[in-house]
């Protein structure tokens, strides 16, 4: 016994170098429900107390060796995301849902996955929420996909014997969008930089009915 109290009194020591001994109490009570744990376990609470244990774990010495073969020590530990969640609720941190995306890329063939994908991926970076089909089908269906979705901009890749083109359309079906509805170059909107793609996304702010809320803060308008 003395033995593991010498080393609590290290750990505690080595919490009280760091500057968190205020965060922490020494709690014999503490059980934890599974048989792995071969050292210290603990449990993390908010500071006033006003919810079950955020997140619990503890030391397994041989839990590794056991299960795989590795006689490896270690420390873990699981997190629950409802707890967590009321927290941030009950202290006015969450941040309010969005359910629809900015944009929904609508496809034709010959136009590929990896152009699809290419333009996706930029846009997020850009800050924007991107949906696209999986499965393709014909550009009338999905348009129906994307209206269902209530996505912003619909964005339709169009092969033609120049490259891919892009429409943009209101994601509330009242058609093109008058100011970015003529057809630029795939390379001239994305390009290889990031910057082509910014400057998309502020060419669509100028026209903000039907951005949907939380687009234009996430994106830096």
């Amino acid at each position: 016994v003395a033995e593991h109290l010498d080393r609590l009194e290290r750990y505690l020591a080595l919490v009280d170098a760091h500057g968190l001994r205020s965060w922490v109490r020494f709690d014999l009570s503490i059980v934890r429900g599974l048989a792995y744990y071969t050292g210290i376990v603990f449990e993390l609470f908010d500071r006033k107390g006003e919810f079950r244990a955020i997140c619990g774990g503890g030391r397994y010495d041989t839990l590794l060796r056991d299960l795989g073969g590795v006689d490896l020590p270690a420390l873990g530990f699981g997190m629950g995301d409802v707890v967590l969640g009321e927290l941030l609720r009950s202290r006015g941190l969450m941040p309010p849902a969005r359910h629809a995306a900015d944009f929904f890329i609508a496809a034709e063939a010959p136009v590929t996955d990896e152009d699809v994908v290419r333009l996706a991926t930029a846009l997020r970076q850009a800050g924007a929420a991107v949906e696209y089909a999986f499965r393709r089908g014909a550009m009338g269906k999905q348009r129906k996909a994307a209206w269902a979705a209530e996505v912003s901009y619909i964005i339709e890749m169009r092969p033609t014997p120049g490259g891919n083109r892009l429409m943009v359309r209101d994601g509330a079906g009242a058609g093109y969008i008058g100011a970015v509805s003529n057809e630029r170059t795939l390379g001239d909107i994305l390009g290889e930089s990031l910057l082509e793609t910014a400057d998309l996304l502020k060419l669509l702010r100028a026209h903000p009915r039907s951005l949907g809320p939380g687009f234009a803060s996430r994106s830096g308008a």
